[in-house]
């Protein structure tokens, strides 16, 4: 800013006598905060920058006694003043009204993205010009995050607002569930929804160990606060090479489980996952590859009773296209919806608001996708099963709602046999739903796979933090590898009878994951059977009790 309050363009140091550092690190990973804004496959560096020319620094009064006994004026430049400036800067925010109320602002790195995400450049000046081609070829400054001068220079009025708002915290305890009536899609790295900078998206994809932080609350219709978990569909495109994803509560630690896996490049494949929620209402997505991806909201859980409660049925077959299931053909469907009846189906009652459906597609021709939605409603642009290949077969989870009729609509783009099966539905009574921390319950490879016709049983109630006695239901995402031929995989009540409805299908050499919520034996065990021999994995996202 000049003396007369004007604002003048300010431009990257680097000159003969020298300029900023920045870059990409050749050993440090990707760092969390820096998800979609830095899309580099290492930390970039700097995050953020200030005045530092020498000729145009911080005037200053210093003393060396070798050359005047008296302090004398002059200039500062370099780190030595940048860094200074935001030191000062965030003591100044801390010491402010709205921090004393709202809290200290903490980590800065991961306080400075966030800011940037919600409102760029506002807090921020955007520096566009120049380079730090000073001694060899270096970057250039660019609109958003480069790495030269990385979020830019501080807007302090603006930015100390955003640093000191108010620290969310985070909802738990018992939940009830509030489906969305079209599902919103809140991320797609393919065209930046959600993705990058608010005012400066990014297109690329989510490098390997990438980690995408996505905001839920306040964002497609949920709630501002108050939220305990979100029932996301996620979806890969474009795949580099094999991979699996996570999903967690942002500010926790990335917990050792998977949400999605695919085997190879140029797959597109979904998989739904309830992911807990944390205090400042972010959930953040890790890949293990480089892959574009997607997150679908199809609803959430709030921590008062104003939603609806869960129901945990027998799984039931409502459709199958190979067999005249719920449907007068036994053709592939190709291009066209399918009515589906729910209500009075399956031990869905009159009562229920929405239904959770296994879809699976199999026997596919070429690539293709389903949506499911409420009968009579549109159809919506975001897609619940995904393939890309001849031959495929996948399977998916869904909640949906169920429309005035007593319907759901399966909208078939491509050429595949459908199966529906029901496993439970909501309504006003039931029962609700508690998260817990991702932990990996079962993993078969670990001791030996599960053969061709056998059942497995495992201990669900008493295991991380699950309630050793009232748990009905178990909320999992389950998965099978090493398969060794075509197969399908059921979970059921240990005690009851297994059911003719699966809840993953296979061909040979795939690793497929599923969402499931399956009921809870009296013995607090739940029962896996498989038709062909697989490891299986089992990790665990919250319970109905």
């Amino acid at each position: 800013m000049t003396t007369s309050g004007s604002t003048t363009t300010q431009t990257t140091w680097g000159n003969a006598g020298g300029g900023t550092g920045g870059g990409v690190s050749s050993r440090w990973a990707p760092v969390v905060y820096q998800g979609g804004v830095a899309t580099t496959t290492k930390r970039a560096v700097p995050d953020v920058s200030a005045l530092a020319d020498p000729a145009d620094g911080y005037p200053i009064y210093f003393q060396d006694d070798s050359q005047s006994a008296s302090p004398v004026p002059g200039l500062v430049g370099g780190t030595s003043g940048a860094a200074p400036t935001w030191a000062a800067a965030i003591v100044q925010a801390n010491a402010g009204t709205a921090c004393q109320a709202g809290g200290q602002v903490g980590f800065l790195n991961n306080a400075l993205y966030k800011a940037a995400r919600s409102s760029y450049p506002t807090n921020f000046w955007d520096v566009t010009s120049g380079d730090n081609s000073v001694y060899a070829t270096g970057y250039t400054a660019a609109a958003g995050y480069d790495e030269v001068t990385g979020l830019g220079s501080p807007k302090e009025a603006g930015l100390t607002t955003a640093l000191c708002a108010a620290k969310g915290t985070a909802a738990t305890g018992a939940s009830t569930f509030h489906p969305l009536s079209s599902p919103k899609r809140l991320l797609d790295t393919r065209n930046g929804t959600g993705w990058g900078l608010s005012s400066v998206p990014t297109k690329k994809p989510l490098v390997a160990g990438g980690t995408a932080p996505v905001k839920i609350e306040g964002a497609g219709g949920i709630p501002s606060s108050g939220v305990t978990a979100v029932v996301l569909n996620l979806t890969v495109t474009g795949t580099t090479g094999a991979g699996s994803l996570i999903a967690w509560a942002d500010g926790t630690a990335k917990p050792s489980t998977s949400n999605l896996n695919w085997t190879g490049a140029s797959q597109t494949i979904a998989a739904s996952a309830t992911v807990k929620v944390a205090g400042d209402g972010v959930v953040d997505l890790y890949t293990s590859s480089t892959t574009h991806l997607i997150a679908d909201v199809q609803g959430y859980y709030t921590s008062d009773t104003t939603g609806s409660k869960y129901t945990a049925l027998a799984p039931a077959r409502l459709l199958d296209t190979r067999s005249k299931v719920g449907i007068s053909t036994t053709s592939k469907i190709s291009n066209a919806v399918i009515s589906l009846k729910v209500r009075g189906h399956g031990g869905v009652p009159t009562a229920a608001t929405s239904a959770v459906l296994n879809l699976t597609a199999t026997q596919t021709v070429g690539g293709g996708y389903l949506e499911a939605y409420p009968e009579g409603a549109t159809r919506p642009t975001a897609s619940n099963v995904n393939w890309s290949a001849t031959g495929t077969t996948i399977p998916n989870l869904v909640v949906v709602p169920i429309g005035s009729d007593g319907n759901v609509s399966i909208y078939v783009h491509g050429t595949s046999h459908v199966i529906a099966d029901v496993s439970g539905y909501f309504s006003t009574s039931g029962s609700a739903f508690d998260t817990v921390t991702p932990l990996r319950l079962l993993d078969t490879r670990q001791t030996t796979a599960l053969g061709a016709g056998k059942t497995l049983a495992v201990q669900i109630s008493g295991r991380d933090a699950i309630p050793s006695t009232g748990v009905k239901a178990v909320v999992l995402t389950v998965t099978v590898t090493g398969t060794t031929g075509s197969g399908y995989l059921s979970a059921w009540a240990d005690g009851g009878s297994r059911p003719t409805a699966s809840n993953l299908n296979w061909v040979q050499g795939k690793t497929i994951a599923n969402q499931v919520i399956v009921p809870v034996g009296s013995d607090g065990e739940v029962d896996f059977y498989a038709s062909s021999t697989t490891h299986v994995i089992a990790d665990v996202a919250g319970y109905i009790g």
